[in-house]
């Protein structure tokens, strides 16, 4: 009855209100310790007895009477260590740890910035609660992994924990719908800009040839550069302080792009585009050239700012970065491109 009341203890005041972080994090709490005090004997004695439900020997932690985590010392060390030693001299420092509390990707990110190989997990008192392996860090980063990714292609709610065959449609239907209908919604936007610069398309409707073109010019560059921003985000690359480098990055390179992207348009405008007779409705093709180059370029230009600027927008209002999906940041990109093209073209071609 003494060892239920205190298994129960442990779990109702140790391990309970930190149930909600344990799943969070996949930790164990079948952790190798050993208690200071004791000798290399007592010590091995006491792993003997747990090693079937010690869930990795690769280090073992020492605690105090309270549980509080005070050291760690290796396997063999122990096995090559006189028995009346005390585990005492033979203990390391505990570099890192992490809080219960803490959010499980962070936990990933140190195992992949230190190379660790166990990671102690401790409450507000360091109490040690458990550890966290290499198994519990693949199912974190194939979690973290399927969020992003789902989030990204406008997949809203919860993960499910069954298979995609056995999840039910209507679940997917929750999932997908209401991403659907805001971009549709705002897809209207750019019908509206192509109403508004209807006069100009019928000015020159060679105009409609390379508006696709440099519309979705755009939204690859904007996914591109969102894409490297969240990956760079979630390393742990880029700390709070860090928009103003990524700004200046961004729009160093979206200029670069959109320089070497619209010469190369404008070079297939004037040699290859006569080729085909268009009707230029009174324009030079040097003139058309140079407007499809000079739109293109500020497109691309914009477009890979707005991309990386969403993400860091995100976060600075403690959003999920991975919230500002890929087609949201399509659809922003459809409409910021067609005014540009269209204001670009009216003002080069006189419309």
């Amino acid at each position: 009855l003494e060892c239920y009341c205190d298994v129960a203890h442990f779990f109702i005041n140790g391990v309970l209100p930190y149930q909600v972080a344990v799943d969070a994090v996949n930790m164990t709490t079948q952790a190798a310790k050993v208690t200071l005090g004791m000798t290399v004997k007592q010590a091995l004695d006491v792993l003997r007895k747990d090693k079937n439900s010690t869930e990795s020997l690769a280090r073992i932690y020492l605690v105090d009477e309270e549980g509080r985590l005070k050291g760690k010392i290796r396997l063999r060390e122990l096995a090559f260590s006189a028995w009346d030693v005390l585990v005492d001299e033979l203990m390391e420092e505990v570099e890192l740890s992490i809080l219960a509390t803490t959010d499980q990707e962070e936990a990933a990110q140190m195992f992949t910035k230190y190379d660790m190989t166990l990671l102690p997990v401790v409450d507000e008192y360091s109490r040690l609660l458990g550890v966290i392996t290499h198994d519990d860090i693949l199912e974190i980063l194939e979690e973290e992994s399927t969020e992003d990714i789902e989030k990204m292609s406008g997949i809203a709610g919860e993960q499910s924990e069954e298979s995609y065959l056995n999840t039910r449609i209507i679940t997917h239907f929750k999932r997908r719908f209401p991403w659907l209908l805001v971009l549709a919604l705002l897809a209207i936007s750019s019908g509206y800009v192509m109403l508004r610069f209807e006069h100009v398309l019928n000015s020159v409707y060679l105009l409609a040839l390379y508006l696709p073109m440099v519309v979705a010019a755009g939204g690859n560059t904007g996914g591109q550069a969102a894409t490297m921003v969240i990956r760079a985000m979630s390393l742990g690359e880029l700390e709070a302080g860090s928009t103003v480098k990524v700004i200046i990055k961004e729009l160093s390179l979206g200029l670069l792009l959109g320089v070497f992207l619209g010469g190369c348009i404008a070079l297939v405008t004037f040699f290859i585009l006569p080729v085909f007779d268009p009707p230029l409705a009174g324009i030079t093709i040097s003139a058309f050239a140079l407007a499809a180059s000079v739109a293109l370029a500020a497109q691309i230009t914009t477009s890979t700012l707005t991309g990386a600027l969403l993400p860091l927008g995100a976060r600075a209002i403690n959003l999920d970065p991975a919230v500002v999906a890929a087609p949201a940041i399509t659809t922003l990109v459809d409409i910021s491109g067609m005014i540009i093209y269209f204001t670009a073209t009216k003002a080069i071609l006189s419309l």
